[in-house]
């Protein structure tokens, strides 16, 4: 598929090899089907075949389904920073006041140890909590409690080639699609029919 190859049985009807293509169209001709399912070579983006380097091969046996055609190993490690501050006040013998606060920040990271290591993943959260109980005695079997509390969970995922959750590459990836963008805008300066 890398070469443009969009004929393996996922591409078929019902992903039955038996069943007709279906077809890739070419939006820059009317719409026309690509024949035979081939994207032409030309028409792949510099940008995109130099992309491909980082994508390895599918490495379990089978035809292509649209996904599990690769196997790999991963390392996880979890950093988890807890906090928690509580406070008992006694305000008289009849009113007592109680506030816990607690705090986490979580990063898990996920590693692949035996594919392109650009594919790793972190997952940072940040959990708090907070609660404040107000406790008044009126006599000897009969009370006032007021409780109030508060969580609060940020998440997300921020992969290694963008740094966000976005697939943007950062500055250590810019050189490789400048110099294709860079490339491809002088040939078309060069293009004596543009």
């Amino acid at each position: 598929m890398k070469q443009g190859d969009l004929t393996a049985p996922f591409f078929h009807a019902g992903g039955n090899p038996n069943n007709p293509l279906t077809p890739i169209r070419d939006a820059l001709n009317s719409g026309a089907p690509f024949p035979n399912n081939q994207i032409p070579s030309n028409r792949i983006v510099t940008q995109s075949q130099k992309l491909m380097q980082y994508f390895l091969e599918p490495n379990l046996l089978g035809p292509f389904t649209g996904s599990n055609n690769y196997s790999g190993q991963t390392i996880a490690n979890t950093d988890d920073h807890q906090g928690f501050v509580r406070v008992d006040y006694n305000i008289d013998s009849t009113n007592r006041l109680f506030v816990r606060y607690g705090v986490e920040n979580i990063t898990g990271f996920a590693q692949p140890i035996n594919t392109n290591k650009i594919f790793s993943q972190s997952q940072p959260r940040h959990p708090q909590n907070v609660v404040a109980t107000y406790t008044r005695t009126i006599s000897a079997t009969k009370l006032n409690e007021f409780s109030l509390s508060y969580n609060r969970d940020i998440f997300g995922t921020v992969d290694a080639i963008s740094g966000s959750s976005f697939n943007i590459a950062p500055a250590e990836y810019q050189a490789l699609l400048e110099e294709t963008v860079t490339h491809d805008e002088s040939d078309e300066d060069d293009d004596p029919s543009a």
